[in-house]
């Protein structure tokens, strides 16, 4: 019994030995090869792996099969070389594993010759994927000649692929530019602070940023302190992930006013001032020259003038002229009086060159009275 047992566990020991060594040699014998491209990834990497034959072979069909660890990477496709016939090769990419079967083109009589990279298995590594050590194992059967005859060219392999930690997200400037005046020095990624020289009537300076991709840039303000002052600005630049920052700083120094400057601010000011329309007192006094130089004209002409009413005058001004023209060129009466929305007169007073209306009347009142008085005289006089 003994005996028996040692002869059955020798048995089984060299039938192994047999099945490795056939394995071994079928797999050195066969012309078939896989090649994984990349021996390490990260996060959202492509990685290639290759299949075909080290020398040439007229295998009429074969099936391939291609396992891998779906939590860590994930099939994309396949692309066959120019000696697959369009439709001679199918592949399952919904499978786990990969399967592909290939027949080549009965059509011709023969099987065509396959060498190098027949068709490219493409993966890639998922977003989040475990750091670590993950396998891509490919097993190449079933390969026969034209004839449907065995070939015995099959093949298995497994490669290790490296799953590297996911990439950080670069926080980086690569493009600053102030729209008012220049920077110094000349902008670089690698540089984080910079001076920048402006007028004095320079209230607020704008700039033109552009981050790596993915990446959010934030500037801390436009406006500036006064004139003669420096006002520091912060460019804030957060990775696409937000878990990188990278920080630029531009001092601006805002130059002192002086003569030459008040004068360009008060010209600005003046050019919006003209820009936006005329003043309302500006267009009032305009209105009013018109209506004197109309009351000036007529006078000249001998002819009367109306009264004008605020109709004629611009914004909030009420303006009355009450003239009265006399014979010939001689302006015999007249006043023009104005008055703004407050009550108060304005300072436009026009007076002819004789005697005002009001005087005349009260002279007239006066010998009116008197007269009465010597007639009662008179009167009484010539009774007694």
């Amino acid at each position: 019994m003994k005996k028996s047992l040692q002869f059955a566990v020798a048995f089984i020991a060299i039938w192994f030995a047999g099945s490795m060594m056939k394995i071994y040699a079928d797999a050195v014998s066969s012309p078939a090869y896989f090649q994984l491209v990349s021996k390490s990834a990260s996060a959202e990497d492509i990685v290639e792996f290759k299949v075909g034959f080290k020398h040439s072979v007229q295998v009429a069909g074969f099936r391939l099969r291609i396992s891998y660890d779906t939590s860590a990477i994930k099939f994309i496709g396949a692309e066959t070389s120019a000696q697959i016939e369009n439709g001679t090769m199918q592949t399952n990419s919904g499978a786990d594993p990969v399967c592909s079967v290939y027949v080549c083109n009965v059509e011709k009589g023969r099987a065509p010759s396959l060498s190098g990279n027949v068709a490219t298995y493409i993966f890639q590594v998922k977003d989040g994927a475990p750091a670590g050590e993950t396998n891509i194992c490919a097993y190449i059967d079933e390969t026969c000649d034209y004839a449907g005859k065995d070939m015995c060219l099959d093949y298995y392999e497994t490669f290790p692929l490296q799953v590297k930690k996911a990439k950080a997200s670069t926080a980086r400037l690569i493009a600053l530019e102030p729209l008012e005046g220049s920077m110094q020095p000349a902008f670089s990624p690698d540089i984080h602070s910079y001076r920048l020289s402006v007028e004095p009537y320079i209230q607020s300076v704008t700039f033109r940023a552009n981050a790596v991709d993915g990446a959010k840039v934030q500037v801390s303000r436009k406006s500036l302190y006064a004139a003669g002052n420096s006002t520091p600005i912060l460019v804030t630049v957060t990775s696409a992930d937000g878990t990188n920052k990278a920080f630029y700083s531009v001092t601006v120094d805002r130059k002192a006013k002086n003569q030459a400057s008040d004068s360009f601010e008060s010209m600005q000011k003046k050019i919006k001032t003209f820009s936006s329309g005329k003043s309302k007192n500006a267009a009032a006094k305009e209105t009013r020259e018109k209506a004197g130089e109309r009351a000036l004209s007529a006078a000249k002409n001998g002819r009367s003038v109306k009264t004008v009413s605020g109709a004629d005058m611009a914004g909030d001004w009420q303006n009355s002229v009450d003239t009265s023209i006399s014979e010939g060129n001689t302006l015999y009466k007249g006043k023009m009086q104005t008055s703004n929305t407050n009550g108060q007169p304005a300072a436009l007073d026009i007076s002819g060159n004789s005697m005002p209306l009001y005087l005349v009347g009260m002279l007239a009142a006066g010998f009116c009275i008197v007269i009465g008085i010597l007639l009662c005289i008179w009167f009484s006089k010539r009774k007694k």
